[in-house]
């Protein structure tokens, strides 16, 4: 499970994003029929990462929920973060390097179901640089997916809002 389940990420990132999500998808079918709860949380895991990299925020959003419901049932804390607020160390960090990894594949791939957030977080970059951008996006995409997660909906990305502007923002218009 562990083979393909990097497999699948090393087919995304080769280009393959068709091929990569038939092998996630697969993997974590196969996980399933064994039983294992242990092999099918990292399958669900990395079928999230390949859905976020390919930007179908929904397919990403019906693995996480699934993945976070069979972590919980099991006791599988690692899953689980360890506190709310913005991107830091704290928390897991395979999570945060899927919501970074997400954001990098938004900022160079341009999908279109993200292109509001792209172009949000490019505002950003010309401020701020890049590096900042990226967190910046990683954590609008938690937050995302926390809405999505509490709120039992798929992902729409003609509703999404954009941020609330900032002090500064307001002062300069």
């Amino acid at each position: 499970m562990a083979a393909r389940a990097f497999l699948a990420r090393i087919l995304w990132l080769q280009g393959f994003a068709d091929q990569a999500m038939r092998t996630a998808d697969s993997n974590v079918r196969e996980a399933r029929a064994i039983g294992h709860a242990l092999s099918l949380c990292y399958a669900l895991e990395a079928a999230a990462a390949v859905a976020l990299f390919a930007g179908d925020l929904g397919t990403a959003e019906r693995f996480m929920a699934t993945l976070l419901s069979d972590a919980e049932k099991h006791g599988f804390g690692a899953w689980h973060a360890q506190r709310r607020g913005p991107i830091t160390k704290a928390g897991h960090s395979r999570t945060r390097w899927l919501l970074i990894q997400a954001a990098v594949s938004i900022l160079r791939r341009h999908p279109p179901q993200a292109e509001e957030l792209r172009t949000w977080a490019l505002r950003i970059a010309t401020r701020r640089g890049k590096q900042i951008a990226v967190v910046a996006l990683a954590r609008r995409l938690a937050g995302i997916l926390y809405a999505l997660l509490r709120d039992g909906s798929v992902f729409e990305p003609q509703h999404v809002r954009p941020p609330r502007p900032t002090a500064a923002a307001l002062v300069n218009a």
